[in-house]
């Protein structure tokens, strides 16, 4: 993905993007459980303490088997297409049997019951670190649900208007400006990027897109992971 440098005010991004302590490690956004390898250069990436950066870290994993194993309709290691995902339910038991008992099946079709809490947490935290890393902005309502809202759909399930308008991320008007020298400016003036106006910003073909927009008084954060699961994360400021 297209790489740019942040030229804008100092004052946020210089501690943990999560609770604002001291920076010890870099966050990938997305995680790279989330990616194949070769991983894709010029990650996003923010400053995290390393207690907020591992603390994710199960939440990570099991959202990215879960979708493996949804996609495929399977637990079984050898009917998973995703290799890494392969690797890390064949060293990590404990989380296969997890998700094999979370199985059901009824008139031939197969069924997850999914653990909510933990995707939320996992797909909120990387909106965050978005938001930070385009808009140089830095939110603080995590756990507000009265500020902070999301919606999670797997695509199959969404009809095609449905998928329509959530595709359709191209800003019609400008109501707020992004702040001069942010990644978002840049993309949007000094590039005008088709990639920014009217398209995702593709991470990973395949694996992973975004896209983050300021509208008003809210901005909101939209993630597909695997072309399967789309994701609507929008905070109030």
């Amino acid at each position: 993905m297209e790489q740019y440098q942040n030229y804008a005010d100092q004052r946020y991004g210089q501690t943990c993007v999560y609770c604002h302590e001291k920076i010890e490690t870099r966050e990938h956004t997305p995680s790279r459980v989330f990616l194949d390898e070769p991983y894709p250069d010029n990650l996003p990436v923010v400053g995290a303490c390393k207690k907020c950066n591992n603390g994710f870290s199960l939440n990570e994993e099991y959202m990215a088997c879960l979708i493996e194993c949804v996609i495929c309709g399977s637990t079984d290691i050898k009917k998973l297409k995703r290799e890494k995902i392969k690797r890390i339910l064949t060293t990590k038991p404990a989380l296969r049997e997890k998700l094999s008992q979370a199985v059901t099946e009824k008139e031939g079709v197969t069924f997850f019951s999914v653990e909510i809490p933990r995707v939320r947490q996992v797909v909120r935290k990387i909106a965050f670190c978005h938001i930070l890393y385009e808009f140089n902005l830095e939110v603080d309502v995590f756990f507000d649900d009265t500020a902070c809202s999301d919606s999670i759909y797997t695509i199959p399930s969404m009809t095609e208007e449905d998928i329509q308008v959530f595709e359709d991320v191209a800003m019609r008007a400008i109501d707020v400006w992004p702040e001069v020298g942010s990644r978002a400016m840049q993309r949007l003036v000094v590039a005008c990027e088709q990639v920014y106006n009217e398209s995702w910003i593709e991470v990973q073909e395949g694996r992973y897109r975004y896209s983050v927009r300021q509208e008003n008084d809210a901005i909101e954060v939209r993630m597909v992971f695997s072309e399967y699961l789309a994701c609507i994360v929008r905070c109030s400021e």
